[in-house]
C-alpha cells in the first residue's frame, strides 16, 4: 500500500506539473516574442563591427568564442541600464532599437543612440 500511496502522489505531481507547463506555455510564448534573442552569429557578427575588436585583429575562431560569452539583455523603454557616478559590470552593444545618454548636471545634453 504504501507503494501505491507513492504511485499515486507521483502521477499528481506530474499531473500538477503538466498544469503548470500548459498554463506558462502562453506567457513563455509572448516573452520570447517581446524579447527576441540574439544568434551566436548575430552577436560575432556585431563583435567584428566594434572598433576595439577591429583594432586587435582577432583570428575568427577567436572572435565566435568571444562572441559566445555575450549576454542577451532587453530593456522596457524608458529603463535606466546604467547611471553615471555607479560602477558598471557590463560591456553594452546595441543589436537593435535605440538608447538616450544623459549627462548629470547638463539636462538638455541628451545623445540619441
Amino acid at each position: 500500500e504504501p507503494s501505491s500511496t507513492k504511485a499515486k502522489a507521483s502521477a499528481a505531481e506530474l499531473a500538477n506539473r503538466s498544469e503548470l507547463e500548459r498554463a506558462l506555455t502562453p506567457a513563455v510564448a509572448a516573452a520570447q516574442t517581446a524579447y527576441p534573442t540574439v544568434s551566436v552569429e548575430e552577436t560575432r557578427a556585431l563583435v567584428t563591427r566594434l572598433r576595439i575588436f577591429q583594432s586587435i585583429k582577432l583570428p575568427p575562431h577567436i572572435l565566435y568564442r568571444v562572441a559566445a560569452l555575450f549576454d542577451t539583455q532587453c530593456f522596457e523603454s524608458d529603463a535606466i541600464i546604467s547611471a553615471e557616478g555607479q560602477l558598471c559590470h557590463s560591456y553594452y552593444v546595441l543589436a537593435g532599437g535605440g538608447a538616450e545618454v544623459h549627462m548629470r548636471g547638463n539636462p538638455t545634453a541628451v545623445r540619441h543612440l
